[in-house]
C-alpha cells in the first residue's frame, strides 16, 4: 500500500476515536495477517454508534456528532474508504455498546 495514504487513514481513524468519545476512551492500533490480507485495526472502548446510523457511516456527511463543531464534519470514514479502496483494499466496521473497531483490510504483496 501506499504509506503516507495509509498514514492518514489511520490518523484520521485515531482522531474519530478520540474525538467522537468521553476523554477517558482508550484507542487500540493493532495489525495482523489473515491469509493473504494485512489488516490494520483501530478499536476503541467508548459508547460505539448508533446501529441506525452504522449503515450509513462512510456517506459523506454523515456524522455522529450532535452538534457542526470540528471542521470537515463526515468526511473522515468517506476519505478512508475512498483511499483504501484506490490500493485494492476495503474498510470494514464493527460497533456495540462497548466500543468500535474499523479494520483495513488490504492484499499482501505476492512474494
Amino acid at each position: 500500500g501506499d504509506q503516507g495514504r495509509l498514514e492518514q487513514c489511520l490518523m484520521n481513524l485515531v482522531e474519530n476515536a478520540v474525538d467522537h468519545n468521553p476523554s477517558d476512551v482508550t484507542v487500540t492500533v493493532a495489525t495482523r495477517v489473515e491469509a493473504a490480507t494485512a489488516v490494520l485495526t483501530v478499536s476503541d472502548d467508548g459508547n460505539g454508534i448508533d446501529p441506525d446510523l452504522l449503515p450509513h457511516v462512510f456517506e459523506p456527511f454523515v456524522t455522529t456528532r450532535s452538534d457542526e463543531s470540528g471542521g470537515l464534519a463526515g468526511l473522515g470514514l468517506a476519505i478512508v474508504q475512498a483511499r483504501v479502496g484506490a490500493q485494492g483494499g476495503r474498510v470494514e466496521i464493527d460497533s456495540g455498546s462497548e466500543g468500535s473497531s474499523v479494520h483495513i483490510r488490504l492484499p499482501l504483496a505476492a512474494a
